[in-house]
């Protein structure tokens, strides 16, 4: 009989609940965020879902866009699943109080997957705080009309144009002054 060999298949899970935890860790390729979210499979069952991420992630956590108790949305594929932990101090197997899925570094929050933050975190709104902003002057009327005057050497120009070309019998001064004559068709 031939042994057939078992491939990933990719599938993908998506997980909503509470961040219990965010914070910076020191690994062996450098810094990256660590993440854990509770979150309630059941009414009476909860996961503890963790991730990790070195991208832009982290730069939401800088901007404190992950304080604990944020409600968010997790999209990625389960690395592992653990219901047990060893325990350092006395070297036993424990069982864990939340089943952990580790979501690893593929693992994204969608548009829109950030929820509302607790209210621990939302800043205070002060209702009747004196607000400053920078006016600007208002123009005087005076300033307005003397930046529509035409430019006085434009008039000049124009007034000696015209001199010339009456001068030289190109166009004739009745011609220049004369209203156009208006006919009307019935």
């Amino acid at each position: 009989m031939a042994e057939l060999k078992n491939y990933a298949d990719f599938n993908t899970v998506t997980f909503q609940g509470r961040i219990a935890s965010s914070k910076i860790v020191t690994g062996p390729k450098g810094d990256f965020l660590a993440v854990t979210v509770m979150s309630n499979l059941t009414s009476d069952k909860t996961a503890s879902i963790t991730f990790a991420s070195r991208g832009s992630l982290m730069t939401a956590f800088d901007k404190g866009l992950l304080p604990v108790g944020r409600i968010v949305t997790v999209i990625g594929r389960i690395q592992d699943i653990s219901d047990v932990y060893l325990d350092k101090k006395s070297g036993q197997t424990l069982l864990r109080k939340y089943p952990q899925i580790d979501l690893g570094f593929e693992c994204m929050i969608p548009a829109g997957g950030l929820g509302p933050l607790p209210k621990s975190a939302q800043t205070k709104r002060v209702v009747g705080a004196v607000v400053t902003a920078p006016v600007d002057e208002t123009p005087s009327y005076e300033e307005e009309l003397l930046d529509d005057q035409p430019n006085q050497d434009a008039v000049e120009a124009i007034a000696e144009s015209l001199d010339k070309a009456v001068a030289s019998g190109d166009a004739k001064t009745a011609e220049l002054l004369a209203k156009p004559e208006v006919t009307q068709a019935f």
